[in-house]
């Protein structure tokens, strides 16, 4: 409660006249926040709310979620209660756009640190997540033994990328590895330039690999108990893998404490799925 108030409090300093909270979230909070602000507007989507599914407590508008519509898709039909039309924006792939020259001249020095052998190609992991989400991290030990196969099969060269909360587990999956790894850490568009240069990047499901499919490189997100229909990765060149006879669980409003360790459903998936899903592009 008192965080919440925090937070309605700076957002009443800025004298907004209009608040739009994105799906998915725990609405209600935004809801709340917004209102305690003194907003006069306040946009969203219906959400649950002591037993109503659609309620708009809180809201001054709500439009119904579309069931299984993708998280980009559901927050552009808001744009219609501003009068816009938002049909031009549905089933696109989002892009980044060019880097700059500083950005691009940090990401040829992340990739000179690599000293990337001739004869081997850049092949990018992400095995973290946003803190708190540990459920939706495949295995270390289980990146590491995708690492060995890429190595090995495909002439590899790994890039780790991460964030600073990420230091540890990237040095501890480096060790696993042992040889053809590097560690990348960089600003978040020094970041992308680098993915451009790789030949593949996978990743649990997280912002980074929105980042690298973004980049338009070849990109596979790993998928157990959050849904690649609503979050999987839009680029051109993008894939979602998940083990078979497994579903999503998730919710991020009735269903969203899954515990401190991988998910059973990321631990159904195997090593040999991820790399024959990773052969196709390579």
């Amino acid at each position: 409660l008192l965080l919440t108030w925090l937070h309605s409090y700076n957002l009443a300093r800025r004298h907004f006249d209009i608040g739009l909270m994105l799906s998915p979230g725990q609405l209600w909070k935004g809801a709340a926040q917004m209102f305690l602000a003194g907003i006069d507007q306040r946009i969203a989507h219906y959400y649950p709310h002591l037993g109503n599914p659609k309620s708009g407590f809180l809201l001054t508008r709500a439009i119904p979620e579309v069931e299984g519509l993708h998280d980009i898709e559901q927050n552009l039909r808001l744009l219609s209660e501003f009068g816009i039309d938002d049909a031009p924006y549905h089933d696109k792939h989002y892009e980044i756009p060019p880097l700059t020259t500083d950005y691009k001249r940090e990401a040829e020095k992340l990739i000179a640190g690599v000293n990337l052998d001739a004869g081997r190609r850049l092949i990018g992991l992400h095995a973290g997540s946003a803190s708190a989400f540990e459920w939706k991290r495949w295995p270390a030990e289980r990146f590491a033994d995708l690492a060995h196969q890429l190595i090995n099969k495909h002439n590899a060269h790994i890039v780790l990328f991460g964030g600073p909360d990420e230091e540890s587990l990237k040095r501890d999956l480096a060790e696993r590895i042992g040889t053809h790894v590097s560690l990348v850490s960089g600003s978040l568009l020094a970041t992308a330039g680098v993915m451009q240069q790789c030949a593949l990047v996978v990743s649990n499901d997280s912002g980074l690999m929105h980042l690298s499919a973004a980049t338009g490189t070849p990109t596979i997100g790993l998928f157990g108990p959050t849904d690649e229909a609503i979050t999987g990765p839009r680029g051109s060149t993008s894939s979602s893998v998940r083990a078979a006879d497994t579903e999503p669980v998730y919710n991020t409003e009735t269903h969203h404490d899954l515990g401190e360790g991988p998910h059973d459903t990321m631990l159904a998936l195997s090593v040999a799925t991820v790399e024959q899903a990773a052969t196709k592009y390579l």
